[in-house]
């Protein structure tokens, strides 16, 4: 905490993983022009953005999730929302 307080942002594998995939998601968008994705297509993807949804679900619930404000906004930017729902 007292890092953060000073300005120093500490990234673990987990989030550096998590934007790699929210980047791959609008690219494939970008690259594709579809934005469903079928899980026999892009398994990984499908995957992502099915757990995506869900740990937007238990954040909007108060549940316990590794879904985070600075998630929901990276997801907002590249259009998730839009394409899927919240």
């Amino acid at each position: 905490k007292e890092l953060e307080r000073i300005g120093f942002q500490l990234e673990t594998h987990s989030d550096n993983k998590w934007k790699i995939q929210c980047n791959d998601l609008a690219t494939y968008w970008e690259n594709s022009g579809i934005l469903k994705i079928r899980p026999h297509t892009q398994r990984k993807l499908y995957d992502w953005a099915r757990r995506q949804r869900r740990d937007y679900r238990k954040f909007q619930e108060g549940k316990i999730t590794v879904m985070t404000e600075e998630r929901i906004e990276a997801l907002e930017r590249i259009g998730f929302f839009d394409v899927y729902g919240k």
